[in-house]
Order: structure tokens, then C-alpha cells, then sequence
């Protein structure tokens, strides 16, 4: 995957180079807003690139501030923390 930051020029179309290199699935969750969207996916997929690529996105493309994204992700190491009865 490109370095988006130093992939982006003057002259580039913005949303073309950050959907260079994503599959038709990968640039779909990109450009899907409107309701929220699940990333589910196997390892080693690109779902921390699309979530980071959708924030992009996001702000430079469409104009949200970052301050209007939420996301949540976690891994499988992190799934033993929510067994118990200390669940928040």
C-alpha cells in the first residue's frame, strides 16, 4: 500500500489516490457512508489501512471533522479482558 501522505500532490485527485491499491470490497467500505459500516474480515486483510483510509476520507474528501469519527477495534488478544464480571 502507498504512503498516503506522501502519495498526495497538488494535482492528484484526492479520493483516486486514496482508493489506489484497494480491492472492490476495500474501497467500498471507503466510500460507504451514511450508516454505520462493520469491518469484519480475516487477519492481515487491510482493515486497519481501510478504517485509517475512511477517516481520510472522511475529513479531506467529504469535509466531516475528525472530531465527528468514532471507531472501535479490537483484536483477539483482547477478547479474555471481556470475560468476567468486571464487563464495563
Amino acid at each position: 500500500m502507498p504512503d498516503l501522505a506522501s502519495t498526495i500532490s497538488a494535482d492528484s485527485s484526492l479520493q483516486s489516490v486514496l482508493t489506489e491499491g484497494l480491492n472492490t470490497q476495500q474501497k467500498r467500505a471507503v466510500e460507504e457512508f451514511g450508516r454505520p459500516l462493520l469491518v469484519l474480515s480475516s487477519s492481515g486483510t487491510g482493515k486497519t489501512h481501510v478504517l485509517a483510509t475512511k477517516f481520510i476520507y472522511a475529513v479531506q474528501v467529504l469535509g466531516y471533522k475528525p472530531e465527528e469519527i468514532m471507531a472501535v477495534t479490537f483484536t483477539r488478544c483482547s477478547v479474555p479482558a471481556f470475560d468476567g464480571p468486571d464487563q464495563v
